[in-house]
């Protein structure tokens, strides 16, 4: 780690032990009538916003609520979650916050273990909750904000604005009412709002509480993972306020090198439990003084509206999204006239990007303009950036541009994936060694903003956290190709994603599948994107190769398509691994299908039929037929 980073680290432990609540406040001394949140086309201020957050933090006091304490939220992206979440840091307290698709025992474990039978909801996850609270009869009170309460008001009327399109997708009518026949425990905004300044009445603070005293190393925030490995019980990181305060300070231009993001405005689609929406789209835009524009509503069929109708500078957002809305851009007569001259930061997070993809994504970024009205330097036209790491370690990779920056770099060379200053990261090979430049291995990292460790299955820690030369450090789980030695590197997928079978010989070969969708992904002419994974038929492992063609392939017969991924493969990869592989065409209105998170959902892959796949050895053999007819009509 450089001496910069090592200093700054130093000075926030020395100078800056205090919640993210005050660290947020005090760098926006001098902007609190700026809007800190846009909702609906509602701005609101840093000053409002401090305002309600400290009335929230006044009612959490009066619920019983302090330091050390938990809080259990299914909030989706709206002012309410932000305001609860710097609540929440004002008094200490922890912020667990849950997915409404959660698994039933796995909802009745995180709040019987919090010690509250209480659970913060906004009205539109009440419907997919409700059945399976009342089955756990875990919570005896729900506190529930609705999507209506922070709209703008039109003529004395609440209204949003994007009706028109957002009804399509979800509700902003003022629901709790409603639900409050149903169940008499539940509490408005407004009742809540009530025991706060009841509290401060009655206990004579005026007119808010002081902020409660605690620790940088105190853990505050419980977010999960994407759930693709273990269906309804996505795996809970604990994370501390250095961590989250650490990541922030190093987005600052001083140590990140970077133009300052001050009055940037960011899009916070991304689900609410992950680390990646709280940290990138939330606390750190809010710690830099930018606008934050919470958004309730994650589809990727509305994605690119809410892109249009929000404006946002920044967005984060899986392949998926992304895909679907340069799709869109390509094939809907409603989008394909629009341009984005305001969006000069597009970030490919959460899974990687494909050269295919990024080919591709960069192309309809061009055409559509993206970001050409505001940037922060010369640099026209934008292309996509990427932002990475895992919820175990946060996201410490951030590469920006990644293409403009290849381009200048010369044939051939690859960015990779830059690590921020604060995290020092390494490639290994399976005895811990540091692997030379252009080799793989497995990814580790060392770096004080990692979780505290896994909340409801410690033994997983194991796996993760290890001491190495008296230090701590993390396993990515993921492959890696070193590109240099400062290092930017590729990650290249799961640990797990290989397969272990009997070379020629005899003797177990562990083979990692990435190495063969390397070579599929490579003809970036005819293939968008491959997913390479193993499942099991009849005992056995097999690979299968899903791919989609690129919408512009020269390629256009998919059985010609495969046919010339098979003839790259062969000689590129041994023989007995031939045997195992089935290629799955799937075609650009089919692609992918995705986990709640918005990934790729590897494990519904898995579990897919062969019967819509082909063998490697089918379309050889079928190549090698049509060969031999056409050479046999020539002789005729």
């Amino acid at each position: 780690m450089k001496r910069k980073a090592i200093e700054a680290i130093e000075d926030l432990k020395k100078y800056r032990n205090y919640s993210l609540y005050r660290a947020i406040k005090l760098s926006n001394l001098d902007r609190m009538n700026n809007v800190a949140i846009e909702y609906r086309k509602n701005k609101i201020t840093y000053k409002e916003m401090f305002e309600m957050a400290d009335r929230y933090a006044s009612s959490l006091k009066a619920m019983g609520y302090g330091h050390g304490s938990e809080i259990v939220a299914c909030v989706s992206n709206s002012p309410e979650f932000i305001y609860l979440l710097l609540a929440a840091s004002k008094i200490g307290a922890k912020f667990n916050t849950v997915g409404e698709w959660f698994g039933e025992d796995y909802l009745n474990e995180i709040i019987t273990k919090s010690g509250k039978r209480r659970i913060f909801m906004s009205d539109d996850n009440y419907e997919a909750l409700r059945g399976k609270l009342k089955r756990t009869k875990a919570v005896d009170e729900i506190v529930m904000f609705s999507l209506n309460d922070s709209l703008p008001i039109f003529n004395g009327v609440k209204k949003d604005p994007f009706a028109e399109i957002d009804d399509n997708f979800k509700s902003f009518d003022y629901k709790v009412a409603k639900y409050k026949q149903q169940k008499a425990s539940i509490l408005s905004q407004d009742e809540f709002l009530h025991k706060g300044t009841e509290y401060c009445k009655n206990n004579s603070v005026a007119p808010y509480f002081i902020e409660e005293p605690f620790d940088l190393e105190d853990e505050f925030l419980i977010t999960y993972t994407s759930g693709s490995t273990n269906e309804n019980r996505p795996k809970a990181t604990k994370h501390s306020v250095k961590a989250l305060s650490i990541l922030s300070r190093f987005k600052e231009s001083d140590v990140s090198g970077m133009p300052e993001m001050k009055d940037i405005r960011v899009y916070a689609h991304i689900p609410s439990y992950v680390l990646a929406n709280i940290s990138t789209s939330i606390i750190d835009p809010l710690y830099l003084g930018c606008t934050v524009i919470p958004e309730p509503i994650y589809d990727k069929e509305y994605f690119p509206y809410g892109i249009i109708l929000n404006e946002p500078n920044m967005s984060g957002g899986s392949v998926s999204f992304w895909r679907n809305l340069c799709m869109k851009f390509l094939n809907s007569e409603i989008f394909k006239k629009r341009s984005l001259p305001y969006l000069f930061l597009p970030i490919v997070t959460g899974e990687a990007m494909s050269s295919g993809e990024e080919k591709f994504f960069n192309k309809m970024a061009r055409k559509h303009k993206f970001g050409v009205g505001k940037l922060p330097w010369s640099l026209a036209p934008v292309t996509f950036s990427i932002g990475g790491g895992t919820n175990e370690i946060t996201g410490i990779f951030v590469t920006l541009f990644r293409r403009f920056q290849e381009k200048y770099l010369g044939f051939g060379k690859k960015v990779g994936q830059t690590p921020l200053a604060c995290a020092d990261v390494e490639v290994v090979n399976k005895n811990g060694k540091p692997v030379d430049v252009g080799e793989f291995g497995e990814i580790i990292v060392r770096t004080e903003c990692g979780m505290k460790g896994y909340r409801y299955d410690s033994d997983l820690n194991k796996s993760v956290m290890f001491k190495r030369n008296g230090e701590d450090w993390y396993r990515m789980s993921a492959y890696g190709v070193k590109l240099d030695n400062l290092p930017h590197i590729q990650i290249k997928g799961r640990l797990k994603d290989h397969i272990i079978i009997k070379d020629d010989e005899g003797n177990l070969v562990e083979y990692p599948l990435f190495l063969i969708d390397d070579i599929v992904a490579a003809d970036t002419k005819n293939i968008l994107s491959s997913s390479v994974i193993k499942t099991e038929v009849g005992g056995d492992e097999v690979i299968v190769i899903h791919i989609e063609p690129q919408v512009d392939a020269v390629i256009k017969d998919k059985d010609k398509l495969m046919q010339s991924i098979c003839s790259r493969l062969e000689g590129k990869i041994p023989t007995y691994l031939t045997k195992r592989i089935f290629i799955r065409f799937r075609s650009n209105d089919e692609s992918f299908p995705i986990d709640p998170s918005g990934k790729r959902s590897i494990r519904r892959l898995q579990e897919e039929k062969l019967y819509r796949a082909k063998s490697f050895y089918d379309i050889k053999y079928h190549e090698m037929f049509m060969a031999k007819t056409l050479s046999m009509k020539e002789k005729k």
